[in-house]
């Protein structure tokens, strides 16, 4: 007998998207500033006990728009994250610390708040994760679901949402 193949599907993406208070400003809406929201598995192909990296990236086409990391170096930032959270079980087992965040956030300040380092990102982003096929996954086409929510908005609505 072959060895036992998995196919990791471009993985669904249980997503939580969230416009932040800006579609409540009129300002606009998620589905108008991010143009895209994917996830990934790389290598599409893997065996059992294999390590793959799953990328999310996060397309934001606005001016002025921007999204967060999903740990803020302050606690009075908090609030301004986005959240990953892989779903015990499942055919990857996702390695615990393996979590990348984008390179080079954009820093400001935000003292109305009390927040000396508000990090942020413009453009596109991307995220990465490790995770080892389970021995026990179902070989052929499995689905990859990660629990995601992204927080858009724009500098001025961003730091008004406490006032």
């Amino acid at each position: 007998m072959g060895e036992i193949m998995t196919r990791l599907l471009l993985p669904a993406l249980l997503m939580s998207l969230l416009a932040g208070p800006v579609a409540a400003q009129g300002r606009g809406n998620f589905d108008d500033v991010v143009k895209r929201v994917e996830a990934t598995v790389t290598p599409a192909t893997a065996k059992r006990g294999e390590t793959v990296t799953w990328r999310l990236t996060v397309e934001i086409e606005a001016l002025g728009w921007h999204t967060y990391p999903t740990k803020q170096p302050e606690a009075n930032a908090k609030s301004y994250v986005n959240k990953i959270t892989p779903k015990a079980g499942g055919p990857l087992a996702f390695v615990e610390g393996t979590l990348v965040e984008p390179a080079d956030p954009i820093l400001k300040p935000v003292p109305e708040e009390q927040i000396n380092a508000l990090n942020y990102y413009e453009g596109t982003v991307v995220w990465e994760m490790k995770g080892v096929v389970r021995p026990d996954a179902t070989p052929g086409d499995v689905e990859v679901a990660v629990p995601v929510k992204v927080l858009s908005a724009t500098i001025t609505a961003a730091f008004r949402r406490r006032r």
